[in-house]
């Protein structure tokens, strides 16, 4: 209960500071204001800090894939640049798709989903653990993998029979 109202705090300061700063006179009707806006909006974020905490996990892979992210993000920046103006030209549009990927040993799943994510090509949308192993959904744009998928990444897993995973109507 102390960390909630420590959280509720924080962010009821820093955003009752941020009001205070972008307005141009505190007057004491926008004080009272920002002070209640500021107390939804700390509300809402201790209470949703309670809801996950994400281990960082492993970081074998951590050097590896930020050294990998740099050279992603123009490639995928470069390749999404050259499919927009072929959607343009040809008045096509693109189609990404949904893949499960397994995370290799040495990756964690937080810092893992936040670089694929921070990609133009990848969006990482859930994460399930398959009792050792670390399955992430990936939105991905390109169909061919990136470097960083490949220093991350690999196939995932079938799902055991009668899990209901991947079982159609």
């Amino acid at each position: 209960m102390a960390q909630l109202v420590t959280t509720f705090a924080a962010w009821w300061l820093l955003l009752l500071g941020l009001e205070c700063v972008f307005i141009s006179t505190v007057s004491p009707a926008e004080l009272v204001l920002g002070a209640g806006a500021a107390a939804l909006g700390a509300a809402a974020a201790a209470l949703l800090s309670r809801l996950e905490r994400p281990r960082v996990g492993p970081l074998t892979r951590f050097a590896p894939a930020v050294a990998a992210w740099p050279g992603t993000l123009l490639a995928d920046t470069g390749r999404l640049l050259r499919l927009a103006a072929a959607c343009a030209v040809l008045g096509r549009r693109p189609r990404g798709s949904f893949r499960q990927v397994r995370l290799r040993d040495g990756a964690g799943a937080a810092w893992s989903g936040l670089l694929i994510s921070a990609t133009p090509g990848g969006c990482v949308v859930g994460v399930e653990e398959r009792g050792d192993v670390t399955v992430l959904t990936v939105h991905r744009i390109f169909p061919e993998p990136s470097a960083l998928d490949r220093v991350l990444t690999g196939p995932a897993p079938e799902p055991a029979p009668g899990t209901g995973a991947g079982d159609g109507p």
